[in-house]
Order: C-alpha cells, then structure tokens, then sequence
C-alpha cells in the first residue's frame, strides 16, 4: 500500500510531465554557468528538482527545496541531493539576491498572501537571475464535459475554495510580476490536456477523495472534456 507521500509524489510528477515543455523553454533562458543556485518554494515530494538536477547535472553548485511539510522534505531528500529546508514561503531564510532561478509550481494557490510570498521570492533572485511561477491554475475558466464530470468537478472547486486555496490566482500572473516591478514579462497559458482514459481516471479519483463523493462511472463512448486552465510567468530580474 502505498504512502500518503507516495500518492502525493505521483500527482505532483503527472503535474510536472504536462508543464515539463515549459520549463525547457525556461531553462534555455538561465545564464551558461557552472555554479547555479537554484531555490523551489513549495517543493512537495520534490518531483521537480529531480528533473532539475538530471538536466543541469554539472552546473549546480546549489540546489535547495524548501516547504512547510516536514514529511514531504523528508521524501524529497531520500530522492534528491541538496538542501531541503522547513519553513513559511512568506519569509524566505536566505539573504538578498542569491538564486539564479527561484520558482513555484502549483502552490501559490495555497499561500495565505501570494503577493508576499512573491515578492520573498522576487527578494531572494540575483540580478539576472530568473523568478517564475511555473503552473497556476483558473477554476472559474473551466471547461468540463458531460454535466455529470462538471458537476463533480464544480463540488471539487467548492471544497478547494473552502479549504483557503485561491483557485483563481492563475490569470492574475502578470499582474503579480507587474506590481512586483516588472515590465518585461512572459505570461501565458497551458495548451488544453489531451483527456486521455488515464488522465481522467486519476484527475476523478482526486475529485472523488476531495468531495467525498462514493461514486464515479466512466463510459468508453463518451467524449469527455476536462480542463482546467492553466498558467505560467516569468521574468528576469
């Protein structure tokens, strides 16, 4: 059977798979060096990070993963060299200006003050260096078919809402890296998830734990549509 922090690390790693064609771009834009530091806020089980480290394997002088769930630091160093760090994303525990590449990926949507957490990121970035938000998502933009997987989708958004998770930080990106002193910044949108059979079947899984709902039946003959709208920003600084 598997652990809580082994489900959490196979949702988090079908995360990173789909924006994983994002972060190639990203990457291509860091500066040629063989001493990058590079900081995840809100790093989880670490999914990321191992993509970082096989990608950049001889250019890091340091990585570090910091999050707030003691367990998850733990699951991510017994896979992932660096320094894992517990601690509030509102005040970052490094100096000014030390990261090459400080980013997030899905976890604005759960910080009490985005814009405080951000500008703690933004703080921590050197001159040059680059802050991104890698996946944030829109609820309120989503686009579900048929009515049944709506609805069931709709009670997921609910229960998210009222847990404190902001579910519609994704399309307020830009706006985030403008107030934060920003002009020249890219800003976008995922393309739409291919709603293949194994896709869904662990997207209502996810929605049937986190509504408590019992039950759940996917046809083979229906076309369904599952979508969330997603997005990314970044910029130098």
């Amino acid at each position: 059977m598997k652990s809580l922090q082994e489900d959490l690390h196979q949702r988090y790693s079908l995360q990173a798979k789909w924006t994983k064609p994002f972060r190639n771009y990203l990457f291509s834009k860091l500066p040629v060096t063989e001493n990058l530091n590079i900081l995840e806020v809100g790093c989880g089980t670490g999914a990321i990070l191992t993509e970082i480290q096989s990608v950049f394997q001889g250019s890091i002088k340091l990585i570090s993963g910091m999050d707030v769930y003691r367990d998850s630091l733990v699951f991510a160093s017994s896979k992932n060299k660096g320094s894992f760090i517990q601690g509030d994303a509102h005040l970052i525990p490094f100096v000014d200006s030390c990261f090459d590449l400080v980013y997030c990926h899905y976890f604005l949507l759960w910080v009490q003050n985005p814009i405080e957490v951000f500008l703690e990121m933004v703080r921590v970035t050197k001159k040059g260096g680059i802050c991104a938000v890698m996946a944030e998502p829109s609820y309120d933009e989503m686009e579900v078919e048929p009515a049944d997987l709506q609805n069931l989708a709709l009670k997921q958004k609910k229960v998210l809402s009222g847990k404190g998770a902001n579910i519609n930080i994704g399309n307020t990106l830009y706006k985030l890296f403008y107030e934060a002193g920003y002009s020249d910044i890219e800003f976008g949108r995922y393309k739409e998830l291919e709603s293949d059979q194994s896709y869904l079947i662990y997207e209502i899984k996810q929605m049937l734990l986190d509504t408590k709902e019992n039950y759940f039946e996917l046809h083979s003959n229906v076309n369904y549509t599952y979508n969330i709208p997603t997005y990314y920003a970044f910029a130098m600084k």
